[in-house]
């Protein structure tokens, strides 16, 4: 368990379920910001951004299902 388990079920499982042109907005903790991007690219998602929270941390990742 490294922390990033169930981002990555909930990413895999936003691959499966969502149809061409469909988004995944994921919040995640400040420090996995870089890991959650990096896994959504290999799955093979695209136009892959951050959002920041209040305080200025990478704290949302979204994604389009091409």
């Amino acid at each position: 368990f490294d922390g990033m388990d169930f981002v990555r079920k909930v990413i895999l499982g936003a691959w499966t379920g969502l149809k061409p042109g469909g988004w995944i907005l994921l919040e995640h903790h400040y420090d996995q910001s870089i890991s959650v991007m990096n896994f959504l690219d290999s799955v093979g998602f695209h136009e892959i951004d951050y959002g920041k929270d209040l305080e200025g941390q990478k704290r949302f990742a979204m994604a389009m299902k091409p």
